[in-house]
């Protein structure tokens, strides 16, 4: 251990006390711009209705950091009795909390501020023993680096301002690290104490706790085996630690007394850590008759009922994918996106020293448990946010400080690599407030760029409200938005004015509900937080495809998405109605039944075709279905819908299309017309295009042709395309039709693509292209022109020249 000299820790402890200062101003700042995330308003009903009641509500999770924000809620004068409000006879906390915070008419976002304050608090405690323990460990320059490090961490900024279970259990946990390493050095009746309230504490906080028995096991058991038996340290005006000292001192004589020492302080402190735990619940053993208790027994069934949910899965999304198990490298991922550049910098570096000049026993106690609770959380399935690592950031930070570790004096470049890194990492956490929640670091894209990336907890837990309000305000915008919110906060509350759509939770049944089409919205503005945008807990994970597709008009914090839909996607012109054209190779992607509730239109013309050669247009507006993997024979943009598989990955794209792409200008060489040209009154050539105009032996040439249907010919039917020799002998024939002539109607276009694979031994020469129409029933072509005894059947396109392979 390094201790700093007297003289310098003035100095230091001042700039840390400003290091928590800022820390406090920006988190709370954050926060009071913030909506209650999605799982607030339970823990905030939890906690106050027990401190109330003394009846604790299952909720899946321990109690303690519930009851600090209830503490702050019983500052609130004039809340109504937790008894009265709908759900609490059935033990419901989601209906408890929305009648709360929504039904009663309170101010809500003063209530929920002072929930949030007692974890801010905690936040700070946790900050003050991260510089504490950085300078014990490295010396006043890491502990200050560690601080800054902490302080404008944009996690740190986004959970502490908030009244869940997440920054609690962190503060926890690392305090019972800090304790028993304590403990381990000094082996005092006092630090044995602290070791266990920590722990108790931190189990009380939230199950991810839990991690710290084999952490704590197996880092007493391995300085048991470097450093001899555990001895004890006579504490002074301890109870019991003469009693302590002769058990620790019989045990160590003992074969293996190291091991058997370890063991009985580990025993020690989970005891202490029971009793605390114990007195979260207020000491009670059973229920009693009105139910008005709720009993430490409560711990391990909701710890079973937390296991059961892990085991079910919880629809995870990542760079794109959708899983229920999760992946193993999901929380190396968000910890890699969602960490300051200059952290990351700062790791690197302390990892690369280590590395060259090994590493004091007393630094594994900080790496070691980092490591391994990193490891523990690849091996779970909750992938739903950073969050879940917090308990290990601030070790990280602890390691990464380590880059300060003695004189700095000596030279000015490590000196100065900190001072910018430092610099940079501050103005990262300003230049992000106060959308702490949605941060991505710039290697990432930076938080535009979350929603590809991540989603839930990671960008959006319900936090923006307050901001779409105030743009609805600033923009004018008074009547209703179509808003798909993922959160559990009531948007009216906030003076949004809105029609719900399909969302997490879903909004309750209401027939007065204009119906929501995915392929076809109605006109307006439409708010859709980013965690339904992509689509990770849906019902339908496509019903937001229409917006996927295109850019939003604006953003609100990162985490919701605002588009304007300024007309009818499709209106319904034209006698026929719409049509929907679907590509069937090797079969279409969606039946029609699922087709009339994406579009709203139940009498839709359905036409199917074969992508991987044409394109059909029916006269009027209609979609085109597209698979992923197969591209339009035509360029038609960028699509409008985006459909996706179960696992997230592309499954097909749709366009809408009121018209066919215009065909290119071009000519023909017979007959001597203009186009359009017309094969016996049924179709007409409206234009085509060549791939190129010069071909080498060997390769290929497409040919693309524009059709227009004036009265559908008796089918069957296709259209010839030949490559004819110079002697007029047939080369190719690239003979095709995508587009069967049972489905034609007149005005109908089709885009029909031909390919030429050129033989290798293809003479060099000048070629001619040649179309038409011929029955695929008798063979004959359908007449073009006729006079007399001639008969033109076909139609000249151009001569192309072909090259010997070898030039």
């Amino acid at each position: 251990m390094n201790n700093p000299r007297p003289a310098s820790r003035p100095h230091h402890l001042i700039l840390a006390a400003l290091l928590l200062a800022a820390l406090f101003a920006l988190a709370l700042g954050s926060s009071m711009r913030e909506s209650p995330t999605f799982d607030e308003g339970f823990y905030i009903a939890r906690g106050w209705a027990f401190l109330k009641t003394g009846h604790l509500m299952p909720l899946g999770h321990p109690p303690l950091t519930n009851l600090l924000s209830g503490l702050g809620v019983l500052l609130e004068p004039g809340l109504p009795h937790p008894t009265s409000l709908q759900g609490w006879a059935v033990n419901d906390a989601e209906q408890v909390s929305e009648d709360l915070l929504w039904n009663r008419g309170i101010n809500t976002t003063r209530v929920v501020l002072l929930a949030r304050l007692p974890i801010l608090w905690l936040g700070l405690l946790l900050g003050a023993l991260v510089y504490r323990w950085g300078r014990e460990e490295y010396g006043p320059a890491s502990a200050i680096l560690a601080l800054t490090l902490y302080a404008f961490c944009p996690n740190v900024l986004a959970h502490a301002g908030l009244a869940t279970t997440d920054l609690g259990v962190a503060a926890f946990f690392v305090a019972a690290l800090y304790a028993w390493t304590r403990f381990l050095h000094r082996r005092t009746a006092g630090w044995l104490a602290i070791s266990g309230l920590a722990f108790g504490l931190a189990q009380a906080a939230k199950y991810s706790a839990l991690a710290l028995i084999p952490l704590l096991g197996v880092m007493t058991i391995w300085f048991g085996l470097r450093r001899g038996p555990l001895t004890w340290q006579q504490g002074v005006g301890v109870v019991g630690s003469t009693f302590l000292g002769a058990a620790f001192d019989r045990l160590a004589r003992w074969p293996l007394g190291w091991l058997w020492t370890a063991l009985l302080a580990l025993l020690l402190m989970a005891g202490i850590g029971l009793v605390v735990l114990w007195a979260v619940y207020l000491f009670s053993l059973q229920p009693d008759v009105a139910g008005a208790r709720y009993p430490l027994s409560a711990y391990v069934s909701e710890f079973q009922h937390f296991l059961g949910l892990a085991a079910e899965g919880h629809r995870a999304y990542l760079l794109g994918r959708f899983s229920d198990t999760g992946w193993w490298y999901y929380h190396p991922f968000a910890l890699a996106v969602k960490t300051t550049l200059p952290t990351l910098i700062l790791l690197a570096l302390a990892t690369l020293l280590a590395v060259g000049r090994e590493m004091r026993a007393s630094e594994w106690e900080i790496a070691f448990p980092a490591l391994i609770y990193l490891g523990l959380t690849m091996l779970g399935s909750l992938n739903v946010g950073i969050r879940y690592l917090l308990p290990m950031i601030p070790l990280m930070f602890l390691f990464a400080a380590r880059t300060a570790y003695g004189p700095l004096r000596t030279g000015w470049l490590r000196p100065s690599v900190l001072a910018t890194l430092a610099t940079a990492h501050i103005a990262v956490a300003l230049w992000n407030y106060p959308a702490y929640l949605a941060f991505f670091n710039l290697a990432a894209g930076g938080p535009d760029n979350g929603y590809r990336l991540l989603a839930d907890s990671n960008l959006d837990w319900g936090q923006d409200l307050p901001g779409l309000a105030d743009y609805l305000e600033r923009h004018g915008i008074g009547g209703p938005i179509y808003l798909s919110y993922f959160g559990q906060a009531d948007p009216a509350y906030y003076g949004i004015d809105y029609v719900a759509l399909p969302g997490w939770p879903p909004p309750p049944p209401d027939p007065n509900r204009p119906p929501f089409y995915p392929l076809n919205p109605a006109p307006g503005l439409y708010a859709i937080s980013a965690s339904n945008l992509v689509g990770a807990q849906l019902y339908d994970p496509d019903d937001f495809g229409y917006f996927r597709a295109r850019r939003p008009v604006a953003t609100i914090g990162h985490s919701i998405f605002l588009y304007e839909v300024t007309a009818d996607v499709l209106p319904e012109t034209g006698q026929a109605g719409p049509w929907f054209a679907q590509c069937a190779a090797p079969e279409p992607s969606e039946t029609e039944a699922r087709l009339a509730r994406l579009t709203g239109v139940d009498s839709l013309r359905h036409l199917y075709f074969d992508c991987r050669q044409a394109l059909p247009f029916l006269g009027g507006p209609g979609w085109v279905l597209i698979p992923e993997g197969l591209e339009p024979v035509v360029d038609l943009g960028e699509p409008d819908f985006l459909a996706r598989t179960a696992d997230g990955s592309p499954r097909y794209r749709v366009w809408v299309a009121d018209a066919a792409p215009p065909a290119p200008q071009s000519s023909i060489e017979f007959p001597p017309v203009p186009l359009p040209v017309s094969i016996a009154a049924h179709v007409e050539l409206l234009g085509y295009h060549l791939s190129t105009g010069a071909i080498q032996a060997g390769d290929s040439l497409v040919l693309t042709a524009w059709w227009r249907v004036r009265e559908p010919p008796p089918p069957p039917v296709s259209i010839f395309a030949h490559l004819l020799a110079p002697d007029g002998s047939l080369l190719l024939a690239g003979d095709a039709l995508g587009v069967r002539a049972e489905d034609w109607r007149p005005g109908t276009v089709i885009v029909q693509q031909h390919t030429f694979p050129i033989p290798p031994d293809t003479p060099a020469g000048s070629y001619t292209l040649a179309m038409g129409l011929y029955s695929l029933s008798t063979g004959e072509r359908f007449l073009i022109a006729q006079s007399g005894e001639r008969v033109i059947d076909r139609i000249v396109l151009r001569t192309v020249q072909i090259s010997d392979s070898s030039s």
